[in-house]
């Protein structure tokens, strides 16, 4: 459950409005409704890891963010669960994957490659290690977010910056974010913050020499990481909160908790 104290309880009857920064950014207006659906999201992707069943799926389901809308996202998640498509074995032994996957992602055979190598391989092996360290440090008061991190980030299948730090705040960890196209394009038009060209949101670019990703990787992560959160503590919102509010905002996200994050008690 998401602690009082970390909630910006002060804006939810007013909202907030962000700029225009430095008189030249652009401004932003978060509704009392964005900050209700927000906390709404927190709910429907919270994880319990007291449960290895709950972390489980929630690692899917940072997993599925990958190169995904929301929708696609949601689309591959519920024939997973109807198909019974819900722990390691289930879903190491499915050589389908591909054509599941196809229905809400880009690149469905890297992805069900990584989902199969994560499910077969790395959940038997490490798994136990990992959810050991997650939950001690959680009782401990979730201060090792980026030991946790880097051990997804170098270990586990599929697991770059932004899917674990999602994953890492759907269990508590506040001080991550998942920083999405919606989140960069928040820092370079709202927060006025520095985004280098090759991570521009308005879409892939290729010159002679240099192939640009989407993706923000290791050192940069965390660069634009602490931009963002610093722009968050100008105004007292917690970083996952901030960008929570940004992604709620412009994708006018109001949905309930996935059937597949539901555990068997």
């Amino acid at each position: 459950m998401l602690s009082l104290d970390l909630w910006p309880f002060n804006y939810e009857t007013d909202g907030l409005v962000i700029g225009p920064v430095k008189q030249r950014g652009s401004q932003v207006s978060f509704s009392p409704e964005d900050f209700a659906r927000t906390r709404k999201l927190f709910l429907a992707e919270t994880v319990d890891v007291t449960s290895s069943q709950a972390i489980f799926r929630g690692l899917v389901y940072s997993m599925l963010t990958r190169s995904t809308s929301y929708s696609g996202q949601s689309r591959i998640l519920t024939l997973f669960h109807s198909q019974g498509l819900d722990s390691p074995d289930t879903i190491a032994g499915r050589e389908d994957l591909s054509q599941i996957i196809k229905i809400g992602a880009s690149y469905p055979n890297r992805l069900a490659s990584s989902l199969g190598d994560f499910a077969g391989e790395w959940w038997p092996s490490e798994s136990e290690r990992f959810i050991d360290g997650l939950r001690a440090d959680s009782e401990s008061g979730r201060n090792g977010m980026g030991s946790l991190r880097k051990d997804l980030c170098t270990t586990c299948p599929g697991f770059g910056h932004k899917c674990s730090s999602l994953f890492l705040r759907m269990c508590g960890y506040l001080s991550a974010v998942p920083l999405d196209r919606h989140g960069i394009r928040f820092l370079r038009d709202v927060a006025c913050k520095p985004v280098h060209i090759k991570y521009d949101k308005r879409r892939v670019r290729y010159d002679n020499k240099n192939k640009y990703t989407r993706g923000i990787r290791g050192k940069d992560y965390e660069l634009y990481e602490r931009r963002f959160s610093d722009f968050a503590d100008e105004f007292k919102i917690t970083p996952a909160v901030l960008q929570m509010l940004v992604y709620v905002h412009r994708t006018k996200w109001d949905h309930e908790r996935h059937p597949f994050m539901q555990c068997a008690p």
